[in-house]
Protein backbone atom coordinates (compact mmCIF):
# COMPACT_ATOMS: atom_id res chain seq x y z
CA UNK A 1 0.00 0.00 0.00
CA UNK A 2 1.42 3.31 0.97
CA UNK A 3 -1.16 5.85 2.24
CA UNK A 4 -4.84 5.41 3.58
CA UNK A 5 -7.39 7.79 3.35
CA UNK A 6 -9.05 7.78 6.91
CA UNK A 7 -11.34 11.16 6.83
CA UNK A 8 -11.53 12.79 3.05
CA UNK A 9 -11.97 16.01 3.71
CA UNK A 10 -15.05 18.16 2.13
CA UNK A 11 -13.44 17.59 -1.68
CA UNK A 12 -10.42 15.90 -2.33
CA UNK A 13 -8.40 14.77 -4.97
CA UNK A 14 -5.23 14.05 -7.08
CA UNK A 15 -4.50 17.09 -9.26
CA UNK A 16 -1.08 17.94 -11.12
CA UNK A 17 -0.80 20.90 -13.89
CA UNK A 18 -3.91 19.35 -15.85
CA UNK A 19 -4.45 17.49 -19.30
CA UNK A 20 -3.62 20.76 -21.77
CA UNK A 21 -4.00 19.33 -24.85
CA UNK A 22 -7.58 17.73 -25.23
CA UNK A 23 -10.09 20.80 -24.94
CA UNK A 24 -10.37 20.13 -28.39
CA UNK A 25 -12.49 16.36 -27.68
CA UNK A 26 -14.38 18.16 -24.64
CA UNK A 27 -11.87 17.43 -22.11
CA UNK A 28 -11.76 20.23 -19.64
CA UNK A 29 -7.73 20.36 -18.53
CA UNK A 30 -8.72 19.92 -14.24
CA UNK A 31 -5.53 20.06 -12.29
CA UNK A 32 -4.38 21.78 -9.59
CA UNK A 33 -6.51 25.31 -8.39
CA UNK A 34 -3.59 26.80 -7.20
CA UNK A 35 0.11 26.29 -9.88
CA UNK A 36 2.16 28.02 -7.34
CA UNK A 37 1.33 26.01 -4.34
CA UNK A 38 1.82 22.46 -6.20
CA UNK A 39 5.02 23.68 -7.44
CA UNK A 40 6.26 24.38 -4.82
CA UNK A 41 4.89 21.22 -2.65
CA UNK A 42 7.00 19.41 -5.37
CA UNK A 43 10.33 21.10 -4.79
CA UNK A 44 10.64 20.79 -1.22
CA UNK A 45 10.33 17.14 -2.15
CA UNK A 46 12.54 17.36 -4.96
CA UNK A 47 9.73 16.30 -7.51
CA UNK A 48 8.61 17.34 -11.07
CA UNK A 49 7.52 20.54 -10.82
CA UNK A 50 4.14 19.22 -11.62
CA UNK A 51 3.99 15.86 -10.32
CA UNK A 52 0.53 14.68 -9.14
CA UNK A 53 -0.42 15.41 -5.20
CA UNK A 54 -3.38 15.87 -3.14
CA UNK A 55 -5.27 18.36 -2.94
CA UNK A 56 -7.86 19.39 -0.29
CA UNK A 57 -10.65 22.35 -0.53
CA UNK A 58 -11.84 24.22 2.60
CA UNK A 59 -11.17 21.69 5.12
CA UNK A 60 -8.54 19.02 5.49
CA UNK A 61 -8.62 14.88 6.20
CA UNK A 62 -6.49 12.28 7.81
CA UNK A 63 -4.69 9.84 6.15
CA UNK A 64 -2.76 6.76 7.69
CA UNK A 65 0.92 5.91 6.28
CA UNK A 66 2.25 2.41 6.41
CA UNK A 67 5.46 2.73 4.70
CA UNK A 68 7.57 5.34 5.26
CA UNK A 69 7.79 8.90 3.35
CA UNK A 70 8.99 12.76 2.97
CA UNK A 71 6.03 14.91 2.61
CA UNK A 72 4.81 18.75 2.57
CA UNK A 73 1.94 20.84 2.28
CA UNK A 74 1.87 24.00 1.36
CA UNK A 75 -1.25 26.60 0.34
CA UNK A 76 -3.71 27.49 2.86
CA UNK A 77 -2.78 26.53 6.38
CA UNK A 78 -4.81 23.09 6.89
CA UNK A 79 -3.38 23.15 10.36
CA UNK A 80 -1.46 19.53 9.84
CA UNK A 81 -0.35 17.32 12.44
CA UNK A 82 1.36 13.80 12.74
CA UNK A 83 0.53 11.51 15.48
CA UNK A 84 -1.27 14.42 17.24
CA UNK A 85 1.70 16.98 17.10
CA UNK A 86 1.83 20.08 14.71
CA UNK A 87 4.44 20.10 12.13
CA UNK A 88 4.75 22.80 9.79
CA UNK A 89 3.25 23.81 6.73
CA UNK A 90 6.12 24.66 3.61
CA UNK A 91 8.51 22.68 4.60
CA UNK A 92 9.61 18.97 4.41
CA UNK A 93 8.82 16.41 6.61
CA UNK A 94 9.69 12.64 7.21
CA UNK A 95 7.21 10.09 8.24
CA UNK A 96 6.80 6.80 9.45
CA UNK A 97 5.41 3.72 8.78
CA UNK A 98 2.29 3.60 11.55
CA UNK A 99 1.98 7.29 11.33
CA UNK A 100 -1.58 9.38 10.92
CA UNK A 101 -1.35 12.97 9.36
CA UNK A 102 -4.60 14.87 10.74
CA UNK A 103 -5.27 18.07 8.88
CA UNK A 104 -8.10 20.02 9.85
CA UNK A 105 -10.35 23.36 8.10
CA UNK A 106 -8.31 25.97 6.03
CA UNK A 107 -7.52 29.07 7.50
CA UNK A 108 -6.03 31.24 5.76
CA UNK A 109 -7.14 30.03 1.94
CA UNK A 110 -9.04 27.52 0.48
CA UNK A 111 -6.64 25.05 -1.11
CA UNK A 112 -3.99 22.69 0.66
CA UNK A 113 -1.79 20.36 -1.19
CA UNK A 114 0.06 17.43 0.13
CA UNK A 115 3.03 16.75 -1.98
CA UNK A 116 4.92 12.79 -1.36
CA UNK A 117 8.70 12.60 -2.59
CA UNK A 118 8.31 10.28 -5.15
CA UNK A 119 4.92 10.56 -6.02
CA UNK A 120 1.55 8.34 -6.34
CA UNK A 121 1.30 5.12 -8.06
CA UNK A 122 -1.26 6.04 -10.52
CA UNK A 123 -2.34 5.99 -14.30
CA UNK A 124 -1.62 8.58 -16.83
CA UNK A 125 -4.68 9.53 -18.23
CA UNK A 126 -4.00 11.54 -21.52
CA UNK A 127 -1.19 13.26 -20.33
CA UNK A 128 -2.02 13.99 -16.95
CA UNK A 129 -3.00 11.93 -13.38
CA UNK A 130 -5.63 14.81 -12.32
CA UNK A 131 -8.79 13.84 -11.33
CA UNK A 132 -11.56 15.29 -13.87
CA UNK A 133 -14.73 14.03 -11.48
CA UNK A 134 -16.98 15.66 -14.57
CA UNK A 135 -15.98 12.57 -16.64
CA UNK A 136 -14.47 9.97 -14.22
CA UNK A 137 -11.08 10.56 -15.31
CA UNK A 138 -7.42 10.37 -13.81
CA UNK A 139 -7.12 10.80 -10.08
CA UNK A 140 -7.81 7.63 -8.30
CA UNK A 141 -10.80 5.78 -10.08
CA UNK A 142 -11.72 9.55 -11.54
CA UNK A 143 -13.56 10.65 -8.11
CA UNK A 144 -12.96 12.53 -5.06
CA UNK A 145 -10.96 10.40 -2.58
CA UNK A 146 -13.16 8.48 -0.47
CA UNK A 147 -12.54 6.79 3.32
CA UNK A 148 -10.64 3.41 2.64
CA UNK A 149 -9.02 4.52 -0.74
CA UNK A 150 -5.10 3.58 -0.67
CA UNK A 151 -3.03 5.15 -2.37
CA UNK A 152 0.66 3.21 -3.77
CA UNK A 153 3.70 5.52 -3.87
CA UNK A 154 5.64 5.15 -6.76
CA UNK A 155 8.95 5.03 -4.62
CA UNK A 156 9.77 3.49 -1.82
CA UNK A 157 12.65 5.69 1.53
CA UNK A 158 15.30 3.63 2.31
CA UNK A 159 15.89 5.07 6.23
CA UNK A 160 19.06 3.34 6.21
CA UNK A 161 19.90 6.38 4.01
CA UNK A 162 20.29 10.08 4.98
CA UNK A 163 17.51 12.54 3.18
CA UNK A 164 17.56 16.06 3.15
CA UNK A 165 14.53 17.52 4.19
CA UNK A 166 13.86 21.33 2.72
CA UNK A 167 12.09 24.90 3.95
CA UNK A 168 10.75 26.87 2.20
CA UNK A 169 11.72 30.73 2.83
CA UNK A 170 8.74 32.78 1.80
CA UNK A 171 4.80 32.55 2.56
CA UNK A 172 2.31 34.64 1.61
CA UNK A 173 -0.62 34.79 4.59
CA UNK A 174 -3.78 35.31 2.15
CA UNK A 175 -5.77 36.10 5.73
CA UNK A 176 -4.51 39.02 5.93
CA UNK A 177 -5.25 40.17 2.78
CA UNK A 178 -8.16 42.56 3.15
CA UNK A 179 -8.29 43.63 -0.85
CA UNK A 180 -6.77 42.52 -3.57
CA UNK A 181 -5.94 43.84 -6.97
CA UNK A 182 -6.38 41.68 -9.85
CA UNK A 183 -4.30 41.95 -13.05
CA UNK A 184 -6.13 41.42 -16.02
CA UNK A 185 -5.12 41.51 -19.80
CA UNK A 186 -7.89 42.66 -22.53
CA UNK A 187 -10.57 40.05 -22.94
CA UNK A 188 -11.70 38.77 -26.72
CA UNK A 189 -14.73 40.53 -26.53
CA UNK A 190 -14.33 43.92 -24.71
CA UNK A 191 -15.57 45.54 -27.38
CA UNK A 192 -19.22 44.01 -26.71
CA UNK A 193 -19.18 45.99 -23.91
CA UNK A 194 -19.52 50.47 -23.96
CA UNK A 195 -17.26 52.13 -22.91
CA UNK A 196 -18.88 53.30 -19.43
CA UNK A 197 -19.66 49.47 -18.77
CA UNK A 198 -15.66 49.01 -19.13
CA UNK A 199 -15.17 51.92 -16.85
CA UNK A 200 -17.67 50.51 -14.23
CA UNK A 201 -16.04 47.09 -14.17
CA UNK A 202 -12.41 48.10 -13.56
CA UNK A 203 -13.83 50.95 -10.82
CA UNK A 204 -16.32 48.82 -9.32
CA UNK A 205 -15.48 46.30 -6.39
CA UNK A 206 -16.42 42.80 -6.36
CA UNK A 207 -16.62 39.62 -3.23
CA UNK A 208 -16.54 35.71 -4.11
CA UNK A 209 -20.33 34.56 -3.85
CA UNK A 210 -21.10 31.20 -2.80
CA UNK A 211 -21.47 30.26 -5.76
CA UNK A 212 -17.74 28.82 -5.57
CA UNK A 213 -15.96 25.55 -7.17
CA UNK A 214 -13.47 24.44 -8.96
CA UNK A 215 -15.06 25.23 -12.05
CA UNK A 216 -15.50 28.87 -11.19
CA UNK A 217 -15.90 31.94 -8.86
CA UNK A 218 -19.11 33.65 -9.43
CA UNK A 219 -18.32 37.27 -8.21
CA UNK A 220 -21.03 39.18 -6.58
CA UNK A 221 -20.03 43.02 -6.81
CA UNK A 222 -20.63 45.74 -9.33
CA UNK A 223 -23.48 44.89 -12.02
CA UNK A 224 -22.74 44.98 -16.19
CA UNK A 225 -24.47 44.98 -19.13
CA UNK A 226 -24.12 43.94 -22.60
CA UNK A 227 -26.25 44.02 -25.38
CA UNK A 228 -24.67 41.47 -27.84
CA UNK A 229 -25.05 38.31 -25.82
CA UNK A 230 -27.69 36.95 -27.54
CA UNK A 231 -25.58 36.92 -30.87
CA UNK A 232 -22.59 35.05 -29.43
CA UNK A 233 -21.35 31.46 -30.86
CA UNK A 234 -19.85 29.29 -28.32
CA UNK A 235 -15.88 29.78 -28.05
CA UNK A 236 -12.95 28.00 -25.93
CA UNK A 237 -12.60 28.70 -22.51
CA UNK A 238 -9.20 29.59 -20.98
CA UNK A 239 -8.05 29.21 -16.73
CA UNK A 240 -9.05 32.83 -15.74
CA UNK A 241 -11.45 33.96 -18.44
CA UNK A 242 -13.91 36.30 -16.50
CA UNK A 243 -17.47 36.10 -18.36
CA UNK A 244 -20.15 38.27 -17.95
CA UNK A 245 -23.17 36.41 -17.93
CA UNK A 246 -27.03 37.73 -18.54
CA UNK A 247 -27.43 39.02 -15.20
CA UNK A 248 -24.37 40.84 -14.99
CA UNK A 249 -22.41 39.49 -12.38
CA UNK A 250 -19.06 38.07 -13.46
CA UNK A 251 -17.95 34.44 -12.89
CA UNK A 252 -13.91 33.31 -13.23
CA UNK A 253 -13.49 30.44 -14.45
CA UNK A 254 -10.54 27.96 -13.33
CA UNK A 255 -9.69 24.65 -13.86
CA UNK A 256 -12.83 22.13 -14.13
CA UNK A 257 -14.37 24.86 -16.30
CA UNK A 258 -16.54 23.66 -19.40
CA UNK A 259 -14.53 23.42 -22.59
CA UNK A 260 -16.37 26.32 -24.46
CA UNK A 261 -19.04 28.91 -23.45
CA UNK A 262 -21.05 31.86 -24.43
CA UNK A 263 -20.73 34.46 -22.73
CA UNK A 264 -18.68 37.66 -23.36
CA UNK A 265 -15.44 37.50 -21.58
CA UNK A 266 -14.26 41.03 -20.60
CA UNK A 267 -10.68 40.01 -19.46
CA UNK A 268 -8.13 37.46 -18.42
CA UNK A 269 -6.83 36.74 -15.20
CA UNK A 270 -3.29 36.83 -15.86
CA UNK A 271 -1.48 33.64 -14.70
CA UNK A 272 0.69 35.24 -12.22
CA UNK A 273 -2.22 36.30 -9.92
CA UNK A 274 -4.32 33.20 -10.52
CA UNK A 275 -2.94 31.93 -7.06
CA UNK A 276 -3.85 34.83 -4.84
CA UNK A 277 -7.73 34.49 -6.59
CA UNK A 278 -8.41 30.90 -5.54
CA UNK A 279 -7.24 31.41 -2.53
CA UNK A 280 -8.83 34.61 -1.68
CA UNK A 281 -11.23 34.83 1.52
CA UNK A 282 -14.61 35.46 1.29
CA UNK A 283 -14.66 38.52 2.30
CA UNK A 284 -11.65 40.36 0.83
CA UNK A 285 -12.52 42.96 -1.81
CA UNK A 286 -11.29 42.25 -5.18
CA UNK A 287 -10.54 45.00 -7.56
CA UNK A 288 -9.68 44.48 -11.46
CA UNK A 289 -6.60 46.37 -13.53
CA UNK A 290 -5.95 46.26 -16.92
CA UNK A 291 -2.10 45.83 -18.06
CA UNK A 292 -0.82 44.74 -21.44
CA UNK A 293 -0.06 40.84 -22.18
CA UNK A 294 3.51 41.94 -22.46
CA UNK A 295 3.42 43.37 -18.88
CA UNK A 296 1.64 39.91 -18.03
CA UNK A 297 4.72 38.20 -19.74
CA UNK A 298 7.06 40.02 -17.57
CA UNK A 299 4.72 39.06 -14.21
CA UNK A 300 5.25 35.42 -14.79
CA UNK A 301 9.10 35.37 -15.53
CA UNK A 302 9.27 37.70 -12.51
CA UNK A 303 7.55 35.53 -10.51
CA UNK A 304 9.46 31.90 -12.20
CA UNK A 305 13.02 34.31 -11.18
CA UNK A 306 11.39 35.00 -7.33
CA UNK A 307 10.70 30.77 -7.12
CA UNK A 308 14.69 30.36 -8.22
CA UNK A 309 16.05 32.89 -5.83
CA UNK A 310 13.91 31.38 -3.21
CA UNK A 311 15.28 27.83 -4.01
CA UNK A 312 18.59 28.77 -3.71
CA UNK A 313 18.11 30.58 0.05
CA UNK A 314 16.16 27.88 0.97
CA UNK A 315 16.78 25.99 4.19
CA UNK A 316 17.64 22.50 4.98
CA UNK A 317 17.79 19.73 7.33
CA UNK A 318 19.58 16.21 7.17
CA UNK A 319 17.80 13.66 8.51
CA UNK A 320 19.85 10.77 9.48
CA UNK A 321 19.58 6.81 9.93
CA UNK A 322 18.17 6.42 13.19
CA UNK A 323 18.33 3.05 14.87
CA UNK A 324 14.65 3.61 16.24
CA UNK A 325 11.87 0.89 16.08
CA UNK A 326 9.16 1.79 13.51
CA UNK A 327 5.84 0.87 13.71
CA UNK A 328 6.63 -2.14 11.07
CA UNK A 329 8.91 -3.58 13.24
CA UNK A 330 7.42 -3.64 16.32
CA UNK A 331 4.63 -4.87 14.82
CA UNK A 332 6.44 -8.15 13.61
CA UNK A 333 9.04 -8.17 16.80
CA UNK A 334 5.91 -8.47 18.60
CA UNK A 335 4.42 -11.44 16.29
CA UNK A 336 8.00 -13.12 16.00
CA UNK A 337 8.21 -12.99 20.22
CA UNK A 338 4.45 -14.56 20.71
CA UNK A 339 5.60 -17.49 18.39
CA UNK A 340 8.42 -18.11 20.93
CA UNK A 341 6.29 -18.21 23.75
CA UNK A 342 8.24 -16.25 25.97
CA UNK A 343 6.57 -15.26 29.21
CA UNK A 344 8.61 -11.96 29.55
CA UNK A 345 10.59 -9.82 27.05
CA UNK A 346 12.33 -6.35 27.46
CA UNK A 347 13.64 -4.26 25.03
CA UNK A 348 15.95 -0.72 24.82
CA UNK A 349 17.85 1.73 23.31
CA UNK A 350 18.65 5.15 23.75
CA UNK A 351 14.79 5.97 22.44
CA UNK A 352 12.52 3.24 22.92
CA UNK A 353 11.42 0.48 25.22
CA UNK A 354 9.25 -2.13 24.83
CA UNK A 355 8.42 -4.52 27.84
CA UNK A 356 5.96 -7.45 26.88
CA UNK A 357 4.98 -9.68 29.96
CA UNK A 358 2.49 -12.43 29.65
CA UNK A 359 0.19 -13.25 31.97
CA UNK A 360 -1.21 -16.90 32.60
CA UNK A 361 -4.99 -17.65 32.77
Amino acid sequence: MGLQVVRPGAFTTIQDFGRIKYQHSGFSEAGAMDHYALEIANRLVNNPIDEAGIEMMLTGGSYFFDEPAIIAMTGGDCQPHLNGKKIPMYQGVMVQAGDQLTTKAIKNGRFSYLALAGGFDLPIVMGSRSTSTRYLVGGFEGKPLQAGDELAFRQKIDLDQPHVLRKWAKIIRTDQINELTLRVVMGPHIDMFSADQVKRFFGGSYQISRQADRMGYRLKGTRLETEMQANMLSEGTVFGAIQVPPEGQPIVLLADRQTTGGYPIIGVVCTADLGKLVQCPDRCIIKFKMITVKQAQTLIRKQKENIRVTIEEMGTTTVEPTDDLSFTDVKELIEAIDLTQLTLFDYRNHKSKITLKKHSR
